[in-house]
């Protein structure tokens, strides 16, 4: 795709191509419902979320509400699933395992029956053709790039500096690094080798706040299921191992701006 295409051609063309990686997921998790898949399958939804996000209209109003809302649907399911390997992951305790075992059976049974409801594969695939930017029809693709990812960057940046003095501010630096790293990969094709070089960046942000916030989840579920308190102990002093991991890697990686002033490593 070529900096000089309109916007609403480049958000057709990405909104066609993740629709269908979406519709790949849900397939793989209806055929074989494992983390795995269940991974692939959040991810695939997050991947979408962008073009929908920068793009305005997708649809009508009513339809656009009604993906997100069935996209909404399906993201909280599967993360009911997903907490539940990750601690089964986490966890070495036979007893507990087996509580969260039949969580997990459960969730996923709530999952693949939201996921056969109404056909959501077919349902994603519909989703591709229906994309109207009118709002942006006559801006360059490479202007509605920079806008939108140095938007996510100074939030990315504000809630990371925040987070470094305050552990309350980590939650909402993860979610800014989600934001931050499906936008560069939407628009990684205009920026070629320097896109991976801000997403390598990016994930590792996300890898430190990611195991910390497992840690976080699964504390709140050995307590709910009664578990030994010594687990929770064990847990929390992972956070706090990793809380410190972030600050170091914040104050070495972050210093400044992510990306450069000019852009000028966008193709032509």
């Amino acid at each position: 795709m070529k900096k000089t295409a309109s916007a609403a051609e480049f958000a057709g063309e990405q909104a066609r191509t993740r629709c269908k990686q979406l519709a790949a997921a849900i397939e793989a998790a209806l055929a074989t419902p494992d983390a795995e898949a269940v991974h692939a399958l959040r991810v695939a939804i997050r991947r979408l979320e962008p073009s929908l996000d920068v793009f305005g209209h997708y649809g009508s109003d009513k339809k656009g509400k009604k993906i997100r809302r069935r996209l909404l649907e399906i993201l909280a399911l599967a993360g009911e699933v997903r907490d539940c390997d990750v601690a089964l992951e986490l966890l070495s305790n036979r007893r507990l395992c087996a509580k969260i075992f039949t969580r997990r059976e459960r969730a996923a049974s709530r999952l693949l029956a939201e996921l056969k409801r109404h056909g959501a594969a077919q349902e994603a695939i519909a989703w591709r053709p229906p994309i109207h930017a009118r709002s942006i029809r006559t801006r360059s693709i490479s202007t509605t790039a920079r806008r939108e990812l140095r938007r996510a960057e100074a939030r990315f940046l504000k809630s990371g500096r925040r987070a470094v003095l305050s552990a309350k501010d980590l939650h909402r630096v993860r979610i800014a690094a989600k934001r931050l790293r499906y936008l560069i990969e939407l628009f990684a094709d205009l920026y070629g080798p320097a896109a991976e070089e801000w997403l390598a960046k990016i994930r590792k942000v996300q890898s430190l706040l990611g195991r910390l916030n497992n840690c976080r989840t699964v504390r709140a579920m050995v307590s709910d299921l009664g578990g030994p308190k010594s687990i929770a102990r064990e847990l929390k002093k992972k956070q706090r191992q990793y809380q410190a991991r972030f600050g170091k890697l914040w104050r070495k990686e972050f210093r400044s701006r992510l990306f450069p002033a000019a852009f000028r490593s966008i193709r032509q």
